[in-house]
């Protein structure tokens, strides 16, 4: 038998070791996450699906603890919620007063060989990523985005897809990858993407003429 889990299924992605400000709101989720922060008990946070109704939700999800809870006006609350690890859904087991199911915990299949030499697929990540944080930085100043990498290529790779701006479809794809270095490739992929982008747009903003440049380099403006 495997573990049984509270499931909150949500329109959001959440990855282990990321962090997600979760807006709560229908009475089966406010119930689960009231008995999870009386109790201190973690639940599974997995991707509602409502464009199928047969299928309630995606199976792979993140198990997390919620951090602090507010209130928000109108019967909504905004829960923290911290991601732990990844787990599939077996079975259902209840519905009300909110989902149960029987879970599994998941791992990488190459997460034990995360240290074997001549590996460069994580260092070129993380260059890729600082790379698309700085053109983020031009592009869109004080507010881009700031995150910290780990140095585990398993945990990195958790940390660059949670940082991406991308729909939470892709997001789930890249959830249920059980590869690391899988779900690394295709997030340099993505951060090709996206730098490419920002660099367009910082291309088409128009350059500063070069007399100010010059004046404000010779200290004429104050």
């Amino acid at each position: 038998m495997g573990t049984l889990l509270p499931i909150l299924q949500h329109q959001e992605v959440l990855f282990p070791g990321a962090s997600r400000s979760l807006q709560i709101c229908e009475p089966r989720q406010l119930a689960l996450v009231a008995d999870c922060v009386t109790w201190d008990a973690p639940a599974g946070v997995v991707l509602a699906c409502p464009s199928d109704p047969q299928l309630e939700s995606y199976a792979t999800g993140t198990l997390a603890r919620f951090d602090g809870v507010t209130l928000c006006g109108g019967g909504h609350v905004r829960a923290e919620a911290r991601g732990l690890s990844r787990f599939r859904i077996d079975r259902l087991v209840q519905r009300d007063p909110y989902v149960l199911a029987e879970v599994h915990y998941v791992r990488d299949r190459d997460a034990e060989f995360v240290e074997r030499a001549g590996d460069d697929l994580a260092p070129q990540l993380v260059e890729a990523f600082c790379a698309f944080i700085r053109l983020a930085q031009r592009v869109l100043g004080p507010e881009s985005p700031t995150v910290r990498l780990p140095q585990n290529p398993v945990e990195l790779s958790y940390a660059v897809c949670a940082a991406l701006d991308l729909p939470p479809i892709e997001k789930q794809r890249m959830l249920e990858l059980t590869s690391w270095r899988e779900r690394a490739r295709l997030a340099l992929g993505l951060l090709e993407r996206e730098s490419r982008e920002l660099s367009m747009m910082l291309a088409s903003r128009p350059r500063p003429c070069r007399v100010d440049a010059c004046c404000h380099d010779a200290g004429s403006l104050n």
